[in-house]
């Protein structure tokens, strides 16, 4: 059988490519690519990469997913997060064609070490009340689109989109930022998520160099062992990465101000050098520091 390309199905922009340009207030989430793809039996993507996170959500069929971590097999109902630069490609189950809702979005940068977490994620294995109004979400969203897509196949910009569309994608991010915000110690006895709850909040509150292990559990009184399994119980982070997470926003802090030298910034949050805190932010944000000062 002939290799059949994808056929996307609304907002056809000319030349194969589909999707919504918005350009919104920088402070907001910026939606600016929204599709839904019909791909061929025979269907497959080159790992690519995009300068901004983008949403999908499997509407119907199967296929496989390659990540840089390996390749995962993609079902029905799923949504997957990649973060900015994360490569990621696929392919189709020749006897279960796929139909993707993708969606692309510019996020605040301070929104992107919670992002983080999430990035590669295979969010439908989750069992969350947040993940299930997620997935609802996008699902509606894919839904009108459908719909949309046999009834006028003619580009609109974002804001040209009927109240409907407009309310799906709002739904969208207003789930995945209840998401965000949902509470990090969730698990665990009530003894461990009070523990952990106290540790990341001295660490929010810190100024400077955030408190090591050992300090924050003399503070709390108890041993530096049982704080750390405390804070992993409830919410799933190692000191170091919930201390990486801190240190990405404080730093991101001083960065506004591009009077101190990025040296001087690493500095201020604990690190020995500027190649210390840029392998710190590309871990934790995809980006380089120099991102967040432009």
């Amino acid at each position: 059988m002939a290799k059949r390309a994808a056929r996307r199905l609304p907002l056809p922009m000319g030349g194969g490519a589909t999707g919504i340009a918005y350009h919104g207030d920088g402070g907001l989430p910026q939606v600016c690519t929204l599709g839904l793809v019909q791909v061929g039996p025979r269907w497959r993507q080159v790992p690519h990469e995009h300068d901004f996170h983008e949403l999908h959500y499997l509407r119907r069929g199967s296929g496989e997913l390659h990540l840089p971590t390996g390749t995962v097999r993609t079902l029905p109902g799923w949504v997957y997060v990649f973060g900015p630069n994360e490569s990621h490609g696929g392919a189709s189950n020749k006897d279960d064609p796929a139909q993707i809702l993708y969606m692309g979005v510019r996020f605040p940068h301070a929104l992107y070490p919670a992002l983080a977490e999430l990035s590669g994620s295979r969010l439908g294995l989750s069992a969350g009340d947040d993940v299930a109004d997620f997935r609802n979400a996008m699902k509606a969203l894919s839904d009108a689109l459908a719909v949309r897509a046999s009834a006028d196949g003619s580009f609109v910009a974002l804001p040209e989109l009927s109240p409907l569309l407009r309310a799906r994608v709002l739904a969208v991010l207003a789930a995945l930022m209840q998401l965000l915000e949902a509470p990090a110690a969730s698990t665990g006895t009530a003894r461990q998520r009070e523990l952990a709850e106290a540790l990341l909040r001295e660490l929010e509150l810190s100024k400077g160099l955030p408190p090591s292990l050992d300090q924050l559990a003399r503070k709390l009184d108890v041993s530096p062992r049982y704080l750390g399994e405390a804070l992993g119980a409830a919410t799933g982070q190692t000191y170091p990465e919930a201390l990486a997470a801190v240190r990405v926003r404080n730093a991101q802090a001083l960065l506004a101000d591009a009077s101190i030298p990025i040296r001087e910034v690493a500095q201020r949050v604990g690190l020995s050098s500027p190649r210390a805190l840029a392998r710190l932010f590309r871990r934790v944000t995809s980006l380089p520091p120099s991102a967040f000062r432009a």
